[in-house]
């Protein structure tokens, strides 16, 4: 376990199952060269593409404060781990998407997997694109879903307890059921 007490300026690549705290960021990628090897911590800004398609990283975690993900980022798992997170992933996120706190995550480019909640009524998903997987269940719903302008596609079951279409020029198209209220 490393623990990075400033930023970080060039590319991380984990050639082991290790983890590394940024918390000031990383100006660089970061890759593994194992598939599902190497867990990053964050807040902070990465400039970088997280991972590939081909060799994602097993596991990205947005702690306490902003985190800002400027390019497509492949993971098995990214978590919202702290109530405090406030994360805007730019590019497509790649992976299963969890929330273990309350925080926010804006997916601008949309969310290739799933996206769950440790608990109901906890975790705000700002959506722009699509989501292919599962949101939420009917029993950990997320707290809230929120469509801007912009053209959105949820594939499979959507859950939460509230979702805001906030932006008269938001188009949505779900694939399965909704759940939840409609503001």
């Amino acid at each position: 376990s490393v623990i990075a007490g400033g930023p970080i300026t060039g590319a991380v690549k984990f050639t082991a199952d290790g983890r590394l705290t940024a918390s000031n960021g990383i100006t660089g990628a970061v890759t593994t060269s194992v598939n599902n090897t190497g867990t990053l911590n964050l807040p902070g800004t990465v400039t970088g593409q997280l991972g590939t398609a081909a060799l994602p990283l097993k596991a990205v975690n947005f702690d306490t404060g902003v985190t800002t993900l400027n390019l497509a980022s492949f993971a098995t798992n990214f978590t919202v781990a702290d109530a405090a997170a406030a994360v805007t992933a730019l590019g497509l996120m790649t992976g299963d998407v969890g929330f273990a706190a309350d925080g926010t995550l804006s997916a601008t480019s949309g969310i290739a997997g799933a996206v769950t909640t440790s608990a109901n009524n906890a975790g705000t998903l700002n959506l722009a694109g699509t989501v292919t997987g599962t949101v939420g269940s009917t029993a950990l719903a997320l707290k809230a879903i929120i469509f801007n302008a912009g053209t959105y596609a949820l594939n499979s079951a959507a859950n939460a307890i509230n979702f805001t279409v906030a932006d008269a020029g938001a188009i949505v198209t779900t694939s399965g059921p909704m759940t939840g209220a409609l503001n």
